[in-house]
């Protein structure tokens, strides 16, 4: 199993998932479409063997306009958070939908008023769980081994807690970005507190998404914490890709 990760972050996000078989489930469209081909092309992925796609929610760095109406033209399904308040009333959260050597299950997260989703997904060939979440405030709690969290760490709440102390007494315009940030994405506190109440320990961490605004990140940090929690964690970024066979990890050398 093979999880490549081509942007992560405000700027766009986009990464896919490939099994033994070679087949494909794509996560996020935020970059745009022609980039998309291209990076496919690059990493050996015909859209023969893409065989769905899953959209976190609808802001720009996640699903640039257009982007699903193309896909789904390529007859592609994609799985997205409901649209209106009627829609969430009969959308299957909790509820799991075969995509052929994928099964998905949409599980509610919390991203201020925005309609969000995070997903468990089971690699059937692999015999792998996966819970990808990202731009929300809450992490799903999951009966089944999870082998690898794909979870956003976007900042450190001790870290911006003084940045906006800072903020107050210097009457900074960040002060309401940064209380923003803190009501719509996941901190480091909240997800160690997340991990260490699982009673089975994870093979893998993978962190999205994390906060570029000066201060609010930090790698060190955010590794030792963690550290603890899986056998692998890793704080991804662009290009990064993480492979998984029998067990066994291995990284862009191959080692």
């Amino acid at each position: 199993m093979r999880i490549k990760c081509y942007a992560t972050g405000s700027r766009g996000n986009f990464y896919t998932i490939t099994d033994k078989e070679n087949k494909t489930l794509m996560l996020e469209l935020g970059i745009p479409y022609y980039e998309i081909l291209k990076q496919l092309k690059q990493e050996n992925i015909s859209l023969i063997d893409v065989q769905g796609i899953l959209v976190s929610h609808k802001h720009t760095d996640h699903l640039i306009e257009k982007n699903d109406e193309k896909f789904r033209m390529l007859r592609i399904p994609i799985i997205m958070p409901p649209n209106t308040l009627e829609e969430e009333q009969n959308y299957p959260y909790n509820q799991w939908k075969r995509i052929k050597n994928f099964l998905v299950m949409p599980l509610k997260a919390r991203h201020g008023s925005t309609n969000c989703n995070s997903y468990l997904i089971y690699v059937i060939s692999e015999n792998k769980y996966i819970l990808f979440a990202t731009d929300t405030t809450i992490i799903p709690k999951i009966k089944c081994k999870i082998e690898v969290f794909m979870v956003e760490i976007n900042y450190i709440e001790e870290n911006v807690k003084a940045l906006l102390q800072e903020d107050f007494e210097n009457e900074n315009q960040s002060l309401a970005y940064r209380n923003r940030a803190s009501q719509t994405h996941m901190s480091l506190e909240k997800a160690t507190e997340y991990f260490d109440s699982l009673k089975i320990k994870p093979f893998m961490i993978l962190t999205l998404h994390h906060s570029h605004t000066k201060g609010h990140f930090d790698r060190e940090q955010v590794l030792k914490k963690l550290d603890p929690y899986a056998n692998i964690v890793d704080i991804v970024e662009n290009g990064n890709f993480y492979e998984i066979k029998g067990g066994q990890f291995f990284n862009e050398a191959g080692e």
